[in-house]
């Protein structure tokens, strides 16, 4: 499974430690406390939001203001940086989402963004996708590791698509963090054992 350094070559941003290893175990530790809700897609028929286990069984976790607000204000710092690397223009950053895959969690191959004119704003609005890692995979013996649960990247829909490709795995490292364009189709891989922490915004 390809490390972080690969996924650079292929265009992404890739900022590794961008949360230490004590600020992931504290987020860990808030994100296992915390009430947490079923993740919700967007629905291709209705176009709203939705929940279906079907296509994504993720929890969101409820946490403080005070970490929402902290852990925005790190992101929105890489908007110049994110801005040069993929020479776009971003205005800002949604909301940030702090999710729990326990096991049997999943996400199928999907896109963050949605062109269709039908679509809400935000969808249509999105340019970067940002993937924050607070733990990574690891053997059982290792504390606060998870297996399975892999970040898979799919190469873009064209007429010689084969939507049997099993597409490039990520491998999951603490305090990683990915950035990459939000057309980009990917799936996050059930976690067949632990539990798999990290932090998801789009900027647009």
């Amino acid at each position: 499974m390809p490390s972080a350094g690969f996924f650079g070559h292929l265009g992404m941003f890739v900022a590794p430690h961008f949360i230490d290893a004590a600020g992931c175990a504290s987020l860990r530790q808030e994100l296992r406390l915390s009430p947490a809700v079923p993740a919700t897609i967007l629905d291709g028929k209705t176009n709203q939001l939705a929940i279906d286990e079907a296509q994504r069984k993720t929890l969101a976790a409820k946490v403080s203001a005070q970490t929402q607000s902290m852990v925005t204000q790190r992101l929105l710092a890489l908007k110049p940086s994110l801005e040069r690397h993929f020479a776009v223009e971003l205005t800002g950053c949604e909301p940030v989402s702090f999710l729990r895959y326990e096991p049997g969690a999943y996400f199928v191959r999907h896109l963050d963004a949605a062109p269709r004119p039908q679509a809400p704003a935000s969808f249509r609005q999105r340019r970067v996708s940002i993937s924050v890692f607070l733990n990574g995979e690891g053997a059982a013996a290792e504390i606060d590791t998870y297996a399975g649960g892999a970040l898979v990247f799919h190469r873009s829909p064209d007429p010689g698509y084969d939507a049997r490709h099993p597409g490039i795995a990520l491998l999951g490292e603490e305090g990683l963090l990915v950035g990459f364009q939000s057309l980009w189709p990917h799936e996050v891989q059930p976690v067949r054992r632990g539990t798999r922490y990290s932090i998801v915004t789009w900027f647009y």
